[in-house]
């Protein structure tokens, strides 16, 4: 056997270990303690507004991926993968206590094998859903807000919605609502297991399953209007195929006026769900190649809205090389327009601030707008970090605030795989969430 190849993966399998010695494993008091406790996401909408809607679609896949087991581990034979069936129940609500775990923290420490599902930065500090708890950042220290029942477990449709003061999260068919104070949590028995939700209001929300099959289905959508309480279905109207994983993603402008999509066709309501129609996006003169997907939009307050579509010449296949169109709205959906487009290597990032606050990141380069396209400023990343060139391929997603301060999660490499074995995905690697404010250039580990 090659020494040299030994010798680099003996150093490479230095490193894994080195670095997933850095995740914070939970002392085993607060395991036994969450035990104990009966505490039990789409699209972040912000303490204030939403979550860019680019950052769900990523945080998707990043469900996906470790629903998978992302992480290469030697072994002779296959692991058994359990599943879970949520059964629907009828609506009920029960107290909350609020979990032991809102002191705060001077920083995120991911457990062993926690993964972030979503995230967003806010001018104010912002937010971090993962596999197993919601992480409040107030600008200055964190605190764990909300815990799963279920530990650090995988759940293919844990989600969470923040509207104002309100945090509303599901977890299979539970839906957990409480206040950005982490206090008053209710929980309610949902009549499906969504795979997304949105909150248009603290009141009025959106909650929709998607096929898990290649055939056309009828999506199930339903509606509340006393802050998830009661739903109610709307028309079943909008046919959808597979999409992405089998998501749904969401955005609502206002409690009539919103969006829904399976990657491949956006639907259009003006009437809480009651009707949808399908939304046509014309292709700009630039762009020659086929249509691939599109992404629920980004919505403002003012009716506002940005979608991204991705066009590519080898539809459905991830890292394709491209371009994507940024399309705008400012009648909520009455009329859109072409903003923006640029090339796409294949492996762009997408963070969506707002409707004219837009982050890519590609390679190495970040580059930012502020004004809906009308002019970019691009940054490197300098070298010394984990999150420069060496890593940043691997990258899993990344959430701006503005064009100069973002979180960006990445995982660790795979250790090496030894010649003529067999390697096999069976969990999560270790992540890392790091922070800049000068744009991308610099970075720094939000890690105690």
């Amino acid at each position: 056997m090659n020494s040299d190849h030994e010798g680099a993966d003996e150093e490479l399998l230095k490193r894994w270990n080195a670095a997933s010695g850095r995740a914070a494993r939970l002392p085993l008091a607060e395991l036994l303690a969450r035990g104990r406790q009966r505490t039990g996401s789409r699209s972040p909408r912000g303490v204030g507004r939403r979550l860019a809607t680019a950052t769900a679609v990523v945080a998707v896949v990043a469900v996906a991926v470790a629903g998978a087991g992302a992480w290469i581990s030697y072994r002779t034979s296959a692991l058994p993968a359990g599943t879970a069936s949520a059964t629907p129940a009828a609506n009920r609500t029960a107290p909350l206590p609020s979990p032991s775990g809102t002191a705060q923290l001077p920083s995120i420490a991911l457990g062993e094998h926690e993964y972030v599902i979503q995230m967003q930065r806010t001018g104010a500090g912002g937010w971090v859903l993962t596999s197993g708890r919601l992480l409040l950042n107030d600008g200055k220290s964190w605190r764990v807000c909300w815990q799963s029942p279920t530990g650090n477990t995988f759940s293919p449709n844990l989600a969470a919605s923040i509207a104002a003061d309100s945090i509303h999260i599901v977890n299979r068919t539970t839906l957990w609502s409480g206040t950005t104070a982490c206090s008053g949590w209710t929980q309610v028995e949902l009549p499906l297991a969504p795979t997304s939700l949105d909150f248009a209001t603290p009141q009025v929300g959106y909650i929709a399953d998607g096929s898990n099959s290649d055939t056309v289905s009828d999506a199930r959508i339903y509606r509340t209007d006393d802050a998830g309480l009661h739903w109610a279905a709307t028309a079943a109207t909008v046919k959808t195929g597979r999409g992405l994983y089998g998501s749904l993603p969401m955005s609502f402008v206002d409690a009539e006026h919103g969006w829904i999509t399976d990657n491949q066709t956006l639907w259009y309501t003006a009437n809480g769900g009651r009707a949808w129609s399908v939304t046509h996006l014309q292709v700009p003169a630039s762009v020659r190649l086929r249509f691939d997907s599109v992404m629920a939009p980004v919505v403002g307050a003012d009716g506002s809205a940005t979608v991204v579509a991705k066009y590519d010449g080898s539809p459905g296949m991830d890292g394709a090389v491209g371009q994507r169109v940024f399309y705008r709205t400012t009648d909520a959906g009455a009329h859109w327009g072409a903003a923006a487009v640029i090339a796409d290597s294949g492996m762009l990032a997408l963070s969506l601030a707002d409707p004219t606050t837009w982050v890519v990141r590609d390679g190495t380069v970040f580059r930012a707008t502020a004004d809906a396209g009308a002019t970019w400023q691009a940054t490197t990343v300098r070298s010394g970090h984990p999150a420069d060139a060496r890593t940043i391929s691997i990258l899993d997603s990344i959430s701006f605030s503005d064009p100069g301060h973002g979180w960006l999660v990445y995982s660790d490499p795979d250790p090496p795989c030894a010649k003529n074995a067999i390697c096999d995905w069976v969990f999560a690697p270790p992540q890392h969430v790091v922070a800049t404010d000068d744009g991308g250039a610099n970075w720094h580990e939000v890690l105690p």
